[in-house]
């Protein structure tokens, strides 16, 4: 069955017939479904990913391999969840699995607020990485070092603030 163009409508099956998505959606969302559990280390098996959305390995590897007839989208929803992105996003084709797809590009403020995020998002993995073997936060010492995490400083000053905040050996 040749691909259709967006927004046409699929053919009801004759009768005795099964209606099937076309197999271009099925690969389409076996492809993002890999490219998600490389991106996700705890999911990089199919039987961790039936475990983490409540659904059968066998069902996940179907998904996977594009041979799932019918998809249901209880399973895409629970596979979805599992992999922190929107059903939808598993729908898109060439999708990126580090750079998900938006609805629309956020601009002004907004883009300025994404980028801060990201930002933070990465000073905070710098902290995880900077920080002694054996140490572990509180709650107190991470609001109060943020003023130390919104401004690039040395690991050492920071490995300081950890201590002095509460950073605590196990």
């Amino acid at each position: 069955m040749a691909r259709q163009r967006a927004g046409t409508v699929w053919p009801m099956p004759r009768k005795g017939q099964k209606r099937t998505a076309p197999k271009g959606l099925r690969v389409i969302v076996a492809r993002n479904l890999r490219k998600l559990m490389v991106v996700h280390e705890e999911l990089k098996t199919a039987t961790a990913l039936g475990k983490a959305s409540r659904i059968g390995r066998k069902t996940v590897g179907r998904m996977m391999d594009g041979t799932e007839h019918a998809i249901t989208l209880d399973s895409l929803e629970a596979v979805a969840g599992a992999l922190r992105v929107l059903p939808w996003q598993m729908l898109v084709e060439d999708m990126d699995a580090r750079a998900l797809p938006q609805l629309r590009v956020p601009t002004g403020k907004e883009a300025e607020f994404y980028s801060t995020l990201g930002e933070l998002g990465k000073a905070m993995q710098r902290i995880e990485e900077i920080a002694p073997p054996g140490y572990r936060r509180g709650k107190k010492a991470q609001a109060e070092c943020q003023d130390e995490i919104n401004r690039p400083t040395s690991s050492g000053s920071m490995y300081l603030c950890m201590r002095a905040k509460g950073w605590e050996e196990r």
